[in-house]
């Protein structure tokens, strides 16, 4: 089973994927999880992604299809795997698809969440990183930074499904 779950941030897509990955006993795959797991193992991979975040700017789409072509060719991933909120952007996916070959995904699922509620959430998160200390970077964000955020992750998410709905892998929704 090769699954793509999509949704806003705090939808809880990463929640929903580790269930997902213990009932189907498939690999999770987290793009910004292997993004710094690369980082922390000092792999080329990761030195040429540290720049770049440490620049303050987003990993290239082909870096991060890059790492998981990678992941997807261990063995643990021979069943399947889920991938945990990427692509978000039709760019992505095309690259995606481009390097997938013989994976090719079963199913696209969209997490939908009242938007009040994930506004809650994204700023209970930010509170929690401004008490502990940041684990990312830039915890306080405005409500207005958070809106843009939903914006453009909308909008691209919205592209990539027409996209995966046209090939059969994503279920329309109401």
């Amino acid at each position: 089973m090769r699954l793509v779950l999509l949704g806003p941030p705090g939808a809880g897509k990463g929640t929903q994927a580790f269930k997902l990955s213990q009932i189907l006993a498939i690999p999770q795959l987290s793009t910004g999880d292997m993004l710094r797991a690369a980082v922390a193992a000092g792999t080329a991979t990761g030195r040429k992604a540290a720049e770049i975040m440490e620049r303050g700017e987003l990993v290239p789409d082909q870096l991060v299809v890059g790492l998981i072509v990678e992941r997807i060719a261990q063995p643990d991933a021979a069943r399947g795997f889920i991938l945990d909120g990427f692509p978000r952007t039709v760019a992505q996916a095309k690259r995606l698809d481009g390097v997938l070959n013989a994976y090719e995904l079963n199913c696209v699922l969209e997490l939908k969440v009242d938007e009040q509620h994930l506004l809650e959430r994204i700023l209970g998160r930010a509170i929690q990183v401004a008490a502990c200390g940041p684990r990312h970077g830039g915890a306080r964000r405005s409500d207005q930074m958070i809106w843009n955020r939903f914006g453009r992750s909308d909008r691209g998410r919205t592209r990539a499904k027409s996209l995966y709905r046209a090939k059969g892998v994503h279920p329309r929704s109401n």
